[in-house]
């Protein structure tokens, strides 16, 4: 359970698949 609201970059942790673009956005946000 996250604890903190936020953005946080997440990437793909396969070798090459970051450079190639599997990046995106984790968003937790409050209840």
């Amino acid at each position: 359970t996250p604890l903190v609201a936020g953005e946080f970059p997440v990437a793909c942790s396969v070798p090459g698949h970051k450079e190639a673009g599997m990046v995106g956005t984790l968003t937790v946000t409050s209840e």
